[in-house]
C-alpha cells in the first residue's frame, strides 16, 4: 500500500466562532482518521477562514474530498452526529500530493519536520 503526502485547504465561507468551534475539531478528528500518520496544521489566516493540514493516505484526492464532505462509515466515520456532512455548500477544498521537492522559511518548521518524517 502506497502511502502518499497531501496538503489539504480548507476555505469557510461562514466564519461565526460557534461555527468554528464546532467544526474543526470535527474536521481534526476526519483528517486524524484518514492519515496513517499523525497530521499537522501547516498554517491557518489571521481570520480563521483559511486553514491547511498535512496528511499522509493511501486514499487519492478525490477519496479525501468525498470523506470530509461526507463522513460516515464508509471512510472510517460513525454513524453518530460527528460523522454527518459539516462543511456547508459554500465552502471550499483543495488538496494537493506533495511531492519530494520543498523547501519552507523558518515560520513553517514544525510543517517542513513533517514532510522530512513522513517521506
Amino acid at each position: 500500500m502506497e502511502l502518499s503526502r497531501y496538503l489539504v485547504v480548507v476555505q469557510l465561507i461562514d466564519t461565526r466562532p460557534s461555527r468554528l468551534s464546532e467544526l474543526v475539531p470535527r474536521l481534526q478528528d476526519q483528517l486524524t482518521q484518514l492519515s496513517k500518520t499523525p497530521i499537522e496544521k501547516v498554517f491557518r489566516s489571521a481570520t480563521a477562514d483559511l486553514f491547511g493540514y498535512f496528511i499522509k493516505t493511501n486514499m487519492k484526492a478525490v477519496q479525501i474530498s468525498a470523506a470530509l464532505q461526507s463522513p460516515g462509515p464508509a471512510y472510517g466515520g460513525t454513524l453518530d452526529r460527528r460523522s454527518l456532512p459539516f462543511l456547508n455548500g459554500d465552502d471550499t477544498l483543495f488538496i494537493l500530493e506533495v511531492g519530494n521537492d520543498f523547501i519552507a522559511g523558518q515560520d513553517f518548521a514544525r510543517p517542513m519536520t513533517w514532510l522530512q518524517r513522513n517521506s
